[in-house]
């Protein structure tokens, strides 16, 4: 053959490895609980294929998305661009990235989410390090526990983004008309479209990822009712946002429509941006209700985690104390725990057939004898993992694994308590347990750290409507807090005055801290109409009071109960601003 002759055109020179990549991933896995769907030489962008969890009956439980990708020899780290943590935010399934040390033999994993970007940053990627024990895919099928957890957290979020798809595919197209119901509906659309791609971008991206807009199903629409449903368009659908639904079409077909299908009073009519305005924030309200913003934040993750170690320190093979290494949590989560629950549940003679997890509490309850050295000898010999998902009703597993894997990355080596705990039990009070300088230490740790922390959650999940924010301009707030003294007071107490400085230039601290008895504080003279508060030698006027328990302190996660708590009653009062219309 001639050198000049044409010859046709060769595969990519990193053709051979990407192929090996895919094939060791094959061989690493256990075929039986996990389906796989990968294309070789794909060309499309984000993700190579699907990854099916099943039972040991080979029914389906879990569905996720997969890139595979090639590492250097001996290397356990990979150079992810920023393109996948974006496409994470905007598609139903979770993220699983999957690197392959084919000289090696080595498989590691790693779960990619949109939060985990660094914001406002202007870089291209994120240097992703793998963790030899628990990132690696061996044969103790640790990372289909693991696996399984991150998409039962999915289910939910899945089904409700089926059930607007399937809406989709029933609506037709409104006649070309002008009219005032298709003006309305256009000012509702905007509102809400607006509202999901600005101040409650967050709500997108939990609630409705994948998407690009919001359409408008329109059933029926009279002067006093209205009936719609709201659909999914896709980006890259070619689809109107203004749709009839089809006849056959029953909005209350499904039991869960509800969330969907609206039927009642017609305020599109007079007032379609705050109707709007009303389905975002009780989705927002929903979001909060089961704990799904990020609070991948030092903070909550010293508050979250040495908490679920107080709880549940009997399943997790710790020593109770002040302080843990991460590397002693991650065996600790990731090998003594699922293993524990694996050998509790067969030693229990039963558990609730109502429950879909496993909850290490309510089996521990039920163990007839010690398992604590078994579960050693399991971890010591790899006992591969059994397929359960692990669950309970005051903690979020997905949250737990996730501030785990946010400490390493951001270079936490320990995490120590915060609180200071119960040394007293003088009585058979349910406040009983600490000393009064224990209790106001805790209630001022809290307050203290609160406006940064309040702050930091909602920059972290872009929430940026000013009636979110925790302070108005110039505002301060007065915490005092009360010890309990049987039998005269047998509760903690706090008082919180919301305050606007008489003089412009105040300098202090946005919220001061105090006890009951701080004779630095005064309250309860009036002028110019106005109670007055003095705090040292500045003025105040009181724009609110209130005097009531600081239960807070007696939660599992004190700040992350009172920043949801405080997000849930501003989300609240805009409900109700919006329905009184």
């Amino acid at each position: 053959m001639n050198d000049f002759e044409h010859k046709p055109a060769g595969y990519s020179s990193t053709d051979t490895a990407e192929v090996e990549a895919i094939n060791l991933f094959r061989v690493s896995i256990d075929t039986k609980l996990v389906k796989i769907d990968i294309k070789e030489r794909d060309k499309y962008p984000n993700i190579d294929g699907y990854i099916e969890l099943v039972d040991d009956n080979g029914c389906p439980i879990g569905k996720l998305e997969v890139q595979i990708r090639k590492i250097l020899d001996g290397r356990c780290k990979y150079q992810c661009p920023k393109e996948l943590f974006v496409y994470a935010g905007r598609t139903a399934l979770p993220v699983i990235l999957v690197c392959v040390d084919t000289k090696n033999k080595k498989v590691f994993w790693r779960h990619i989410r949109e939060e985990d970007f660094p914001l406002n940053t202007g870089q291209a990627s994120l240097n992703i390090s793998f963790d030899l024990k628990h990132s690696e895919i061996i044969s103790d099928k640790k990372y289909y526990a693991r696996w399984l957890t991150i998409a039962n957290d999915y289910i939910q979020r899945i089904k409700k983004y089926n059930l607007l798809r399937s809406l989709a595919s029933n609506v037709t197209s409104l006649p070309s008309t002008r009219s005032e119901e298709v003006g309305k509906i256009q000012e509702f659309l905007d509102e809400l479209n607006g509202l999901l791609d600005g101040d409650y971008a967050c709500v997108k991206r939990i609630k409705f990822p994948g998407m690009w807009k919001i359409g408008f199903g329109l059933s029926n629409w009279t002067k006093d009712s209205i009936s719609y449903s709201l659909f999914a368009v896709e980006k890259g659908e070619n689809k109107p946002l203004i749709c009839r639904l089809g006849s056959n079409f029953n909005i209350f077909s499904q039991s869960n429509i509800g969330m969907y299908g609206y039927y009642g009073q017609n305020k599109l009519l007079n007032h379609p941006r705050l109707a709007a305005k009303q389905y975002v924030y009780n989705s927002f309200k929903e979001i909060l209700k089961y704990q799904l913003l990020s609070i991948r934040h030092p903070y909550f993750c010293r508050e979250y985690l040495m908490s679920y170690i107080d709880t549940h320190l009997y399943c997790l093979g710790l020593n109770s104390g002040d302080s843990y290494r991460i590397e002693e949590l991650e065996k600790a989560f990731y090998d003594y725990l699922p293993r524990w629950c694996n050998i509790a549940l067969k030693s229990s003679t039963f558990y609730p057939p109502h429950l879909s997890y496993i909850d290490p509490g309510i089996i521990r309850m039920l163990l007839k004898r010690g398992i604590t050295h078994d579960v050693e000898a399991s971890v010591k010999d790899k006992v591969p993992i059994q397929p359960i998902t692990i669950g309970s009703s005051r903690f979020s597993f997905g949250i737990l694994f996730n501030l785990l894997e946010y400490c390493k990355t951001d270079g936490l080596l320990k995490i120590e308590r915060l609180y200071k705990t119960r040394t007293t039990h003088s009585g058979s009070q349910i406040w009983d347990g600490y000393k009064e300088e224990d209790g106001f230490y805790n209630f001022n740790l809290v307050y203290e750290n609160f406006e940064r922390v309040y702050s930091e959650v909602l920059k972290l999940n872009n929430l940026n409507d000013p009636s979110l924010a925790l302070f108005e301009k110039q505002e301060f707030m007065v915490c005092q807090y009360t010890h309990p003294k049987p039998p005269l007071k047998d509760y903690p107490g706090e008082k919180i005055y919301r305050l606007f400085p008489d003089s412009e230039n105040c300098a202090m601290s946005r919220v001061v801290v105090l006890p009951i008895n701080d004779s630095t504080f005064s309250y309860g003279e009036k002028a110019d109409g106005k109670w007055k508060a003095k705090l040292g030698n500045k003025k105040f006027s009181l724009k609110t009071y209130s005097n009531g328990t600081a239960d807070f302190l007696f939660h599992s996660n004190p700040m992350f109960n009172l920043v949801h708590e405080t997000l849930l009653n501003k989300v609240e009062s805009l409900i109700k601003n919006a329905e009184n219309i």
